[in-house]
């Protein structure tokens, strides 16, 4: 992964909403804290809460953070069956009451971070 341009004063903060109370709450922070050093940020405070909605979880954490941003990436799937799926993006793009960014993930770039 290469580092985050333009946004070297910007608090990261890096969430992972976990759906399920048995989760690994290590292990998600332990992938966290290495993605935080792959992209080299700068300010960054890494997350893991508990949510049975991932979307959900994540609306409230940015508001209760006071976020201004939003980022997160998406897969795109050939699949026909994914438009009978939910899609977490547009629920957060549909509820967020601030701006969000989606960016498109290869699957190359999640299969490599796994």
């Amino acid at each position: 992964m290469e580092r985050i341009p333009g946004f070297p004063n910007g608090q990261f903060h890096l969430l992972h909403v976990e759906t399920n109370p048995a989760g690994s709450e290590q292990s998600a922070m332990q992938l966290l804290e290495d993605y935080s050093r792959q992209l080299g940020l700068p300010h960054y405070t890494n997350s893991v809460i508990f949510n049975e909605s991932v979307a959900d979880g994540i609306i409230r954490y940015a508001t209760q953070t006071g976020a201004d941003l939003i980022a997160m990436g998406t897969l795109t799937n050939a699949d026909p069956a994914h438009l009978f799926r939910p899609s977490v993006a547009a629920d957060i793009v549909n509820h967020a009451k601030i701006p969000v960014y989606t960016f498109q993930l290869s699957h190359r770039q999640v299969s490599s971070s796994l």
